[in-house]
């Protein structure tokens, strides 16, 4: 037998990382942002951090995995993480 149960919230919308940022206070006191590098780019990351830092959550940010990671990338982030 296999049961499987994950309950999904979704928003979605601009600015809406920014707009419902006190969404994040039900998930923790800290995070660990996992991205590449184009999210700085595009504004994204800040959005995130900006949200987050807003909540008085403390972040960690691992900006360094490419597409297709290596287990070498994933081992790097999980270590992070730990």
């Amino acid at each position: 037998m296999f049961t499987y149960f994950m309950p999904t919230k979704i928003v979605s919308g601009r600015d809406c990382v920014l707009t419902e940022a006190k969404l994040f206070e039900s998930l923790g006191k800290r995070a660990l942002i996992v991205t590449g590098k184009s999210s700085a780019k595009n504004g994204a990351l800040k959005d995130v951090t900006d949200a987050l830092s807003e909540c008085r959550i403390e972040y960690a940010l691992f900006d360094r995995v490419l597409p297709n990671p290596s287990i070498d990338c994933i081992r790097e982030g999980a270590m992070l993480a730990k």
